[in-house]
Order: C-alpha cells, then sequence, then structure tokens
C-alpha cells in the first residue's frame, strides 16, 4: 500500500508543477504583449529624434560633441561595456549563453562594465574590478529610470568613453532569442543621412536657442532613448524565452503525469489481482477441508 501512496504524492506534486508552469507561461505572454505594444510608441520618438537632429546639422554641420562622437584620445580613455541580464530564472540557457557571448567579444583595452538585470549581478562569470554601475531591478516600470542613467552616466563622465557596447539578447523571433553586441557610441553620421527628403526645413524651426545648445540636448535624448529602445528588446526577448520554458515544462508535466498515472493504474490493478488471486486460493482451500 505504500507504494501507491507514494505514486499518489507524486502525482499531486506533478499536477501541482504543471500548474505552476502553465500560470508563468501566461504572464510571461500576456508582458511581453504589453512589451511589445509599448515599443511601437518608443521606435517613433527614437526616429523623431534623429530626423531633428539631421535637420539641425544641415544647417550647423560643425557640431560635433566629444561624448556623441568621441575624437579625444587619452591614456586614461576607456571602453564602456553594458551587459543586460535577465531579471528572474526559469528561462531556459537563457543568461549562459549570453555570458559566454560577452566572455568572447569583450575588448582588449581598458573597458568599466554596466550590469543590467539581476542575474548579470548575481553572475560570477563577470566578476569584475570595473563594474561601475549595477541595476538589480530590471522590471518594465524601471526600463526608462535605468535608460536615464545610462544615459546620464555616459554624458557627464569626465573623460568621454572611446566606446560604448551593449550586448544583450535579442529577440529575432518569438521561439529565438540570440545574443548580439551592437554599439551605441560613437554614434555611425550614416545614421543622420538618411531619408533626408523626409526632414523639415531649417527655416520650419524657432531658434529660441543656439543650434549648438539644442543639439547637445537631442543627442543626450537620443542615447537615452537607444538606451530604452534595446532594454525593450531584452526584457521581451527574456519573457518570450520563459515562455518558451514554462510551455515546455508544461508539456513535459503533462507528459510525466501521463506516464505516472497510467503506472499508478497499473500497480493498483496488479495489487488488486493479486488479492482477488489470494481470496480464490483461500477460499478453495476452504472447501476442499
Amino acid at each position: 500500500m505504500s507504494e501507491l501512496v507514494a505514486m499518489r504524492q507524486r502525482i499531486k506534486a506533478i499536477e501541482t508543477i504543471k500548474k505552476i508552469t502553465h500560470a508563468m507561461r501566461l504572464i510571461s505572454m500576456s508582458t511581453h504583449s504589453r512589451l511589445r505594444s509599448r515599443k511601437g510608441h518608443l521606435r517613433d520618438y527614437k526616429e523623431a529624434l534623429v530626423n531633428t537632429i539631421a535637420s539641425i546639422k544641415r544647417v550647423y554641420p560643425q557640431w560635433n560633441h566629444p561624448v556623441f562622437t568621441p575624437t579625444i584620445k587619452n591614456e586614461k580613455q576607456k571602453n564602456l561595456i553594458v551587459i543586460i541580464g535577465s531579471q528572474k530564472g526559469l528561462c531556459g540557457n537563457f543568461n549562459h549563453n549570453l555570458f559566454a557571448f560577452v566572455k568572447k567579444n569583450l575588448p582588449e583595452t581598458p573597458y568599466s562594465i554596466i550590469l543590467v538585470g539581476k542575474k548579470a549581478v548575481e553572475t560570477k562569470e563577470l566578476e569584475s574590478n570595473s563594474i561601475a554601475l549595477e541595476f538589480s531591478d530590471f522590471t518594465q516600470n524601471k526600463l526608462l529610470s535605468i535608460a536615464q542613467r545610462i544615459a546620464d552616466y555616459i554624458w557627464h563622465a569626465q573623460i568621454p568613453f572611446s566606446s560604448v557596447i551593449l550586448f544583450y539578447n535579442f529577440p529575432r523571433t518569438f521561439f529565438m532569442q540570440v545574443p548580439k553586441k551592437i554599439q551605441l557610441l560613437p554614434f555611425e553620421e550614416d545614421q543622420f543621412q538618411k531619408n533626408f527628403s523626409n526632414l523639415k526645413h531649417p527655416e520650419a524651426f524657432r531658434w529660441e536657442q543656439s543650434p549648438e545648445t539644442i543639439l547637445d540636448f537631442l543627442a543626450h535624448k537620443l542615447i537615452q532613448s537607444f538606451t530604452q529602445d534595446i532594454l525593450f528588446d531584452a526584457l521581451i526577448a527574456e519573457q518570450a524565452a520563459r515562455f518558451v520554458a514554462m510551455d515546455n515544462s508544461t508539456r513535459n508535466a503533462s507528459n510525466l503525469l501521463d506516464t505516472t498515472r497510467l503506472a499508478y493504474n497499473k500497480t493498483r490493478q496488479a495489487k488488486i489481482t493479486r488479492e482477488l488471486t489470494d481470496l480464490v486460493a483461500s477460499f478453495q482451500e476452504n472447501l476442499g477441508t
């Protein structure tokens, strides 16, 4: 009887796990949908910033900010590496693949590191004395504040960074997230040369401040918006990876539940058969006497 009790307890445990993984699957899908719906507005805002900067640069082409397009060469100048991991686990090999990719692509020159996401902050694979900032609370509500702090750190650095590189998981498709490396700074001048036909003519603006002041302000905002856009992608990829992992776990739990129930029924039936056999044998013995 103890064997059947143990199997019943195992069936209940599997059923509980299946309910949990199914609930997490639904939560991940819901969060993923909300993030996707918000990302379109951010993309429009980013494109508007690029077009506005391009329009003003047509009037003031000599503008060149040392942070936005660094030209200073200094022995103390460093690269800045931003590594964006996940906030939670239960998303397969999401973080392992990213950290392995980071190790292979770290620059040989000196660099500082910014870690985003609880799993990136906690990992032992990225231990370093050059960590400048850590953000262990990487959630949907914190995206803007994290992007602002990273942009401020870049913009107000005493010595401009020679480059700013971000590592994160990019959602290539809903079912495939791949580690990606993207250079945020120096900003490619070619991005200002696109879609010139859609730009406003300089006379459409009212110049209440100098073009240099306006461009400095917009460049800072553009760094922030690009960072926020990448953070959005990383969080979308995390939710998709967790959905896939929880969906697979739910299916595995269903298969294991079916197998365990079948084994339980077979064991129970065999026990009943043995008891009937013993009862019949005992009855026949009594008749014989």
